[in-house]
């Protein structure tokens, strides 16, 4: 257990961090994804429409 606590959870801790930072970093060079606007979506309550911002 203690193996596990000193060398596998970190790198798998690590591992993860580094994955998200390069999809993110990804994510900057993808022009089209950045510039469409964020999805809206209604809902209707009582008679009155709300706009949720996800």
């Amino acid at each position: 257990m203690q193996f596990f606590r000193e060398y596998i959870a970190p790198l798998l801790i690590l591992i993860i961090f580094i994955i998200s930072l390069f999809i993110m970093i990804a994510r900057s060079f993808i022009t089209s994804d950045l510039l469409t606007p964020a999805p809206l979506s209604m809902t209707f309550n009582d008679s009155k429409i709300e706009f949720i911002r996800f």
